[in-house]
C-alpha cells in the first residue's frame, strides 16, 4: 500500500500558512506498507512531481527497504514549489529483489503507474497576499459599517426608550 503525505513550509511575513507557494519549500512524506504475507526485500522506488510548466523533479529511495508482512515504513523528502498550478505527483520506478511489486492506494485500490498518485496546488505570492487584504478589508467594512449604524441604533433605543 502507498500513501502520500504534504506539508507546506511556506511562511509568509514570517508566520506559517497551509497553502503551498511558489518557489516556497514542501515536505513529502512517503508510506509503504507491505500488505502481503511475504517479506519483500531490496526495495527500491522513485516517484516524480510534475507541474504545469511541465518542470519533473524525481525522487528515489536512497537504500533498497525491507518490509516484513504488515509492516511499513515512511520516507521523508522535500521540496519547492516550481509552478504555479497542479502539481502531480507520479509513481516511478517500484522494484524488489522479484520484480512482483504491485501497489494499493489506502483504499486498496490498485494504482496505475501512469496515473497521479496525488496532487497538490501551488499559489503565487500575489495570491496569498490578496487574500489576506481581502480580510483586511472585509474587517475595515464591518468597522465602518458600525459606524455609520451606531447613530440609528442610539435613536432606535432612546425612542423605545430604552436608554
Amino acid at each position: 500500500m502507498l500513501y502520500i503525505v504534504t506539508e507546506s513550509k511556506a511562511k509568509i511575513l514570517g508566520k506559517k500558512i497551509k497553502s503551498y507557494v511558489l518557489g516556497q519549500p514542501f515536505e513529502i512524506g512517503v508510506g509503504i506498507k507491505n500488505i502481503g504475507k511475504n517479506v519483500v526485500k531490496d526495495l527500491k522506488f522513485s516517484f516524480s512531481i510534475i507541474w504545469s510548466n511541465q518542470q519533473r523533479v524525481t525522487f528515489e529511495s536512497e537504500e533498497p527497504i525491507e518490509l516484513l508482512p504488515n509492516k511499513g515504513t515512511i520516507g521523508q523528502f522535500e521540496s519547492n514549489a516550481m509552478a504555479h498550478g497542479y502539481g502531480l505527483f507520479m509513481m516511478g520506478k517500484v522494484k524488489d529483489n522479484t520484480s512482483n511489486v504491485n501497489l494499493f492506494d489506502i483504499n486498496s485500490k490498485p494504482l496505475k503507474r501512469m496515473g497521479a498518485i496525488h496532487t497538490i496546488y501551488a499559489k503565487t505570492g500575489e495570491e496569498v497576499f490578496s487574500y489576506y487584504a481581502l480580510i483586511v478589508a472585509s474587517i475595515s467594512l464591518v468597522i465602518i459599517a458600525l459606524e455609520k449604524l451606531y447613530p440609528f441604533f442610539l435613536w432606535f433605543l432612546q425612542s423605545i426608550g430604552f436608554l
